[in-house]
Parts: structure tokens; sequence; C-alpha cells
């Protein structure tokens, strides 16, 4: 999905249905871990999901090598209104793909704390600090290019 306002091009998600999916990894029902060791980009959203996405040699999604996380302001561009959002999801599902019910995705932002990275949360479309080594309440959404 490409955002013409943006030039940010979007994974979209599918299956929504509480199953988690570990081999698809555009399953809206996935959680990934930030890091593996508390500080570093080193946990399975980097490992498993953009290592997926990125395969050279199973070939990279849409045709593309370059997905990676988004930023908070990047992840902030795709809710349908800003914090507080009136209706959940707060994000266009038709265009983007399903949410589980408790999507909240990783962006490539660390926080201040350095056991914590930031997600936006599309229940309200809050912006939240998740425990980098958690992987309850972190999916993920893949972006790529930008102007």
């Amino acid at each position: 999905m490409t955002d013409h306002l943006t030039g940010l091009q979007w994974e979209k998600n599918t299956n929504a249905d509480n199953t988690a999916n570990p081999a698809d990894p555009h399953d809206a029902d996935n959680s990934y871990t930030w890091s593996a060791t508390g500080a570093a980009g080193n946990g399975t959203i980097y490992t498993s999901f953009l290592a997926k996405l990125n395969d050279n040699v199973g070939g990279c999604f849409a045709g593309q090598c370059d997905w990676r996380l988004p930023t908070v302001l990047e992840l902030q561009t795709i809710l349908a209104q800003p914090y507080p959002c009136a209706t959940g999801p707060c994000i266009d599902t038709g265009f983007f793909g399903p949410t589980s019910q408790f999507s909240a995705p990783w962006t490539s932002m660390p926080s201040v704390d350095a056991a914590s990275a930031w997600v936006v949360v599309f229940t309200d479309g809050a912006v939240d600090q998740a425990t980098t080594t958690a992987n309850l309440l972190a999916g993920a959404r893949a972006v790529r290019g930008g102007l």
C-alpha cells in the first residue's frame, strides 16, 4: 500500500483471527520482541519479521528488500484520527489490512528507558512505551521509502 502524501509504502497485514502464524510475517496476530538483550534492536521483530520481508534468497516482499520499522511519526500518519481516537481500531483496516485485538506495532525508536521502545496503539492512537523483551502487545507494520 502506498501513501502518496508521505511517499511511504506500507506492508498490509492479513488474517486477524486471534491465532498467530509465525511462518506468515503478514499475520496481524503475530507478536514480536524488539530486543533479545533489553536495549539493542535485535529481537524477533528484526531477526524474524524484517528478515523474512527482506530475504534476498527467498525473494523480498513486493520485490523490495529495504523494509524497516517505522518511526513514531511515520506510524502516526496511518491513524484514522489523532489521539484519542473515537473509533477502534484507529486505522483504516480496508486499506492497511486487519489489526489484532491488541495491536500496538513496534517503531524503530528506543525510548529514553534503555529497556523500552515506542509503540503506537491502534485501539486509540496513543503513543506508549513497551518493554523491549516483551512480546505481548507488540505487533509489526513494515514500511519503506518516504519523502
